[in-house]
């Protein structure tokens, strides 16, 4: 594939990946007589016989050995009884209106419902029988990258900083789980993992040189109890490996053996619900308020991008997998508010079409604004990623960074890097590893103007970014589970429990929704990765 080649590839969907194109039902034209849609309401009773005949067998079978032709049966049964039966429809469509699902991970014979699509004559096809309906569009293709696209000084360079990091989290969790308990075995591991970071970063280097305070001896001092450098190595990991192989160790040896004793499933943080709905509800008001004027006053987007957002991560506060239909429709409004804060403000001329909220909408142009910053585009990049919006992450990386750095304040360099490096990767620029660096280096906490939030994160999907393009699924996999849980951690602090961000890993996910299209296997369960938005199972309900 060309560098930024969007086609997209595979085959058609069979109804198990829950994957349709964004634009289906948009052009009002369905198959003709000739076409593919099945008749479910006035085929011969030879054809409904034999169509039964096939559904019954392919409902026999396991459904992780079923064919496509199986799997296809199975679905065009599902379509029929939707057609046909209403206390069946009743049962698995309709709560979120007229051929909705119920429930995105609602499995009936095993298999994903089908996303359905009203015909002229008022009866329901699947929406995967439309000739265009190829769920591959929704597919992030991977750009190739291997170490060969790279310079070896700049792989060597990423390595280190990340066992460096890696070392200096490690202390600090030994730090930590010697505080909550002194005893010897903790001691000991404290003692170890001052050797390993001693070792890793070198003789003399400070844990803590940003906030000017040193480590004392191995059983710690009080400025080393309390220092509040970024973390990215999961505490359980440290207590369940215990002492490490020698100071000697590699950093790849070391990765491989700690790995081994991540956790799969990192739980969210307790949150009262009592009065959520009725709170979620008032956000629902306010954000369709603001997105009804935009066309009036375009540099509301700024607020409506916010509020777009907040609402959709309260909704998963009740819904944490994102199963039902209000909740993507807020994931995909706040998708569609953030790109059209970019669309805006690089209109050339005074207006751009923008589809928010199920309709088109003019807005006008409004040039460089105060919320049109480095937070707002990642933002909007990270958005458009979890929705498979391929033109619009396109568009995203076309917007230029000067852009960026016309809002009237001041953000670190790292943000712009990053950036940097993601545009990069999306349009299969040159020097995407240097870009990479630069982004990297600047999280430093001797750098980053905030250490902490650098640190817990803005580091850690550049990591998972790192491990992404170096394949490395083991690192993928140990970089998700430190971004979680430092992302836990973040938002568990009391200041910040009841804010909403905290609710999903918006960057993390984003990261793991890109590595999951690419065939890296996703070993991470967690609330914060809500799972029908990292399986994409929601895609193509609605034009978007």
């Amino acid at each position: 594939m060309a560098p930024g080649d969007l086609t997209p590839h595979g085959d058609v969907d069979d109804g198990t990946s829950g994957g349709t194109p964004d634009n289906v039902g948009d052009s009002g034209h369905f198959p003709s007589s000739g076409g593919t849609a099945p008749n479910v309401t006035g085929g011969s009773t030879a054809d409904s016989g034999a169509h039964r005949a096939e559904y019954e067998a392919a409902r026999d079978k396991p459904a992780g050995e079923r064919t496509p032709a199986e799997r296809a049966a199975i679905t065009r049964e599902h379509v029929r009884l939707a057609n046909e039966d209403p206390a069946w429809r009743a049962q698995y469509y309709d709560k979120w209106g007229l051929g909705k699902r119920n429930n995105a991970e609602s499995l009936v014979d095993g298999q994903l419902l089908p996303k359905l699509i009203e015909k002229p004559d008022g009866s329901w096809m699947s929406a995967n029988e439309l000739p265009y309906a190829n769920s591959e569009k929704f597919h992030l293709e991977d750009l190739v990258r291997d170490r060969a696209t790279a310079a070896p000084q700049a792989l060597t360079h990423l390595d280190d900083v990340s066992a460096k990091r890696k070392s200096s989290m490690d202390l600090t969790s030994a730090q930590r789980a010697f505080d909550a308990a002194p005893t010897d075995e903790a001691a000991r591991a404290l003692a170890d993992a001052q050797q390993h970071f001693d070792a890793t970063a070198g003789p003399g280097v400070s844990n803590n040189s940003n906030l000017g305070e040193a480590l004392g001896e191995a059983l710690g001092e009080e400025a080393a109890r309390k220092h509040m450098l970024p973390r990215y190595v999961l505490s359980q990991a440290t207590e369940n490996t215990g002492q490490y192989a020698g100071a000697e160790l590699k950093h790849f040896k070391l990765f491989k053996e700690r790995s081994k004793a991540v956790v799969t499933r990192i739980p969210r943080m307790p949150l009262p619900t009592g009065r959520a709905e009725e709170g979620i509800a008032v956000l629902q008001e306010n954000t369709q308020e603001l997105i009804d004027d935009l066309e009036e006053d375009s540099t509301d987007l700024g607020d409506a991008q916010t509020i777009a957002l907040t609402l959709a991560q309260s909704h998963c506060l009740l819904d944490p997998r994102a199963a039902i239909y209000p909740t993507w429709n807020a994931w995909v409004t706040a998708m569609q508010v953030s790109s059209a804060v970019f669309a805006a403000a690089t209109a050339t001329g005074e207006h751009v079409q923008c589809r928010i909220a199920h309709k088109d909408r003019t807005l006008r142009a409004t040039g460089p604004q105060w919320y049109v910053t480095p937070g707002a585009w990642t933002t909007a990049f990270y958005l458009a990623v979890i929705c498979r919006e391929k033109d619009r992450i396109t568009a995203l990386c076309q917007v230029p960074l000067t852009l960026l750095r016309e809002n009237g304040s001041q953000f670190d360099a790292y943000q712009y890097a990053w950036i940097d490096t993601l545009q990069t990767y999306w349009l299969g620029g040159p020097d995407l590893v240097d870009e990479l660096v630069r982004a990297v280096d600047g999280t430093d906490p001797e750098t980053a103007s905030d250490p902490e939030t650098a640190g817990k994160l803005q580091y850690p999907p550049m990591e998972m970014f790192h491990r992404f393009i170096r394949k490395d699924h083991a690192g993928f996999t140990q970089a998700l589970t430190t971004a979680l849980q430092w992302h836990k951690e973040y938002w568990g602090e009391e200041s910040r429990i009841y804010q909403a961000s905290g609710l999903v890993a918006l960057a993390p996910l984003a990261m793991a929704c890109i590595a999951h299209d690419a065939g890296i296997p996703i070993e991470v369960e967690s609330d914060y990765l809500p799972a029908t938005l990292l399986g994409r199972n929601w895609l193509g309900e609605f034009p978007t």
